[in-house]
C-alpha cells in the first residue's frame, strides 16, 4: 500500500516537475508521509506545487503563491492558489469544473464578472470596468441617461423621438404600413413658376406638403403651393420672408390625397413673377403594401 502511494505520489512530482520545467524554474520533489499530499518546491522554494484530495482551507498550511492541485477534483474545485494570511488558511479556488471562477479583469480582455443571467448587458460603468444590465419584463426599452450615465430600461411610451425619413409598422404576414417623408430645397427661385419635379412618389397617399422658405423670396407679394393641377392645394398666400413655414391649417383641403403617379409640387407666384429666393419643401405621406403570404 505504501508502495503505490509512493508511485502515485512519484507521478505526481514528475509531472509538476515538468511543469515546472516550462516555466524555467528548479524544481525540488519533496515527500510528506504523513499526508494524502505531494509536494514541489519551485526554485528558492518560496512558491510550493502540492496536490491532495478535498480542500486546503484550514487544512494545509503553505505560504502566499502556493498552489494546491486537488485529485478528486470530479467533486468540485481542482486548482488553489494560498493568497492571503498564514499558516492552513486563506485558500481560494481558480477552477471549478474545468472553468474559470476568478473573472479577468477588463483591462486584461474580461469582463470582471463571475455569473450571468440570460438576458443580462454589459456596459461601461467607469472608464476600464464593466457592469451588467439585468434583464427587465417585456415593453421595456433601453434608454439613455445622457453622457456619463448609466442606461436603464424604461417603458417604451416614454420615447417620444424618432429621427427617420420612414417609420414601418409591420404584421406578421408582410403587411406594412409606412410613414414616410420626401424633401428638397428649390432655390434660384424665378418666373410665375417654381417646380420641384416629382417630388410626391407615385403610388403615395399624401398627407400634407410643409414648406420652410430658407431664403427671402423677393418679386412676389405672396405665392401658392399646389400638385399642378389643384394650384393652392398645399398652401395658399404663403409669405416670402426667411423662416417662413406651412402646416397643416395652410391647407386648403384637409383630407390625404392619393398620388397614382409621381407628381411636382409646383410653387405659383401671386402677383409679379418671383426674382430670388429658396424654400425647402417637404411631402409627408403614407406607404400601404399588402401581406406577402
Amino acid at each position: 500500500m505504501i508502495k503505490n502511494k509512493t508511485y502515485n505520489r512519484l507521478g505526481a512530482a514528475l509531472a509538476l516537475a515538468f511543469l515546472a520545467f516550462l516555466v524555467g524554474a528548479t524544481a525540488n520533489a519533496q515527500f510528506d508521509t504523513f499526508h494524502s499530499m505531494t509536494r514541489l518546491l519551485l526554485g528558492d522554494g518560496d512558491c510550493e506545487f502540492s496536490t491532495g484530495t478535498g480542500t486546503p482551507e484550514s487544512v494545509v498550511t503553505g505560504d502566499i503563491c502556493d498552489l494546491f492541485f486537488r485529485t478528486d477534483g470530479g467533486a468540485g474545485t481542482i486548482f488553489y492558489v494560498k493568497e492571503s494570511g498564514a499558516g492552513n488558511t486563506g485558500w481560494a479556488p481558480l477552477a471549478s469544473g474545468g472553468g474559470g471562477v476568478h473573472p479577468v479583469i477588463e483591462t486584461d480582455g474580461g469582463t470582471g464578472q463571475t455569473t450571468f443571467t440570460q438576458g443580462d448587458l454589459l456596459y461601461s460603468d467607469t472608464a476600464n470596468s464593466l457592469a451588467k444590465l439585468a434583464a427587465v419584463a417585456v415593453n421595456q426599452v433601453l434608454a439613455s441617461q445622457g453622457v456619463g450615465a448609466a442606461p436603464s430600461y424604461t417603458a417604451s411610451p416614454i420615447v417620444t423621438t424618432i429621427t427617420a425619413t420612414t417609420v414601418r409598422q409591420t404584421g406578421a404576414n408582410g403587411q406594412l404600413a409606412e410613414l414616410k417623408q420626401a424633401t428638397t430645397e428649390v432655390t434660384g427661385m424665378s418666373g410665375a413658376t417654381v417646380t420641384a419635379t416629382t417630388l410626391i412618389p407615385a403610388g403615395s397617399l399624401v398627407v400634407g406638403v410643409s414648406l420652410r422658405v430658407t431664403t427671402n423670396i423677393t418679386g412676389a407679394n405672396t405665392f401658392d403651393v399646389g400638385d399642378g393641377v389643384d394650384v393652392d392645394r398645399w398652401g395658399a398666400a404663403v409669405a416670402l420672408a426667411s423662416s417662413t413655414t406651412t402646416d397643416i391649417a395652410d391647407f386648403t383641403i384637409l383630407n390625404p390625397v392619393n398620388y397614382a403617379a409621381a407628381t411636382d409640387v409646383v410653387l405659383t407666384a401671386n402677383g409679379p413673377d418671383f426674382t430670388a429666393g429658396a424654400v425647402r419643401l417637404t411631402v409627408h405621406y403614407l406607404d400601404l403594401t399588402a401581406a406577402t403570404s
